[in-house]
């Protein structure tokens, strides 16, 4: 959420959405993490909020 303004920030956090406790490395130093390690980030945040894996419909 780092560029979010703060409006936007208050609205995240008021949905459930946290910023990531540090910014994820991996062992090569690259700063940010592949696609595949944010969607399962997202989905841990969702199953935390949601308490299933199922999305309503």
């Amino acid at each position: 959420m780092g560029g979010a303004v703060r409006g936007q920030r208050e609205r995240l956090v008021e949905l459930g959405v946290r910023p990531p406790e540090k910014p994820a490395v991996e062992a090569k130093g690259r700063p940010r993490a592949g696609a595949f390690e944010r969607g399962l980030a997202a989905l841990a945040q969702y199953v935390e909020r949601e308490r299933t894996v199922v999305a309503g419909r």
